[in-house]
């Protein structure tokens, strides 16, 4: 953390650092301090999606299951395209048993990258649910 510490004397506004800094702490279990991190750098850079992403990661830790969904709707409002942020979307919202609505992004993302395994693996997933919760 020193390091990131240093960088960030002399760049205070360094995204990169910033993010980096938030997933080294969240390695260490501080997802909160993280969560201040990411904060910060998308007060700086509020359409960085991958802050975005990183932030919607650290909710997930913190059970905010739902407002990491509501991060993740700002990051695909940046990049309507992003796969990975749709695959985090569609996992999440399966946690959260909304199936329809997360079969729905994991359908919008085979459109966008149809070989993509963790995108079939999910919607094999979903389907599954989405049956037994109609019995």
């Amino acid at each position: 953390l020193e390091i990131f510490d240093q960088a960030l004397t002399h760049d205070p506004s360094n995204i990169s650092v910033l993010s980096s800094k938030a997933v080294s702490l969240a390695e260490q279990g501080e997802n909160e301090e993280a969560l201040e991190i990411v904060d910060k750098a998308l007060s700086l850079s509020p359409s960085n999606v991958s802050a975005l992403w990183l932030k919607s990661g650290l909710l997930r830790k913190l059970n905010q299951h739902k407002r990491a969904v509501e991060v993740l709707d700002k990051a695909l409002v940046v990049d309507p395209n992003h796969t990975e942020v749709m695959l985090t979307k569609g996992i999440i919202l399966a946690q959260l048993k909304q199936f329809k609505d997360a079969l729905e992004v994991v359908n919008q993302a085979l459109i966008i990258d149809p070989d993509n395994l963790k995108l079939k693996e999910l919607k094999k997933i979903v389907i599954v649910a989405l049956e037994k919760n109609n019995k």
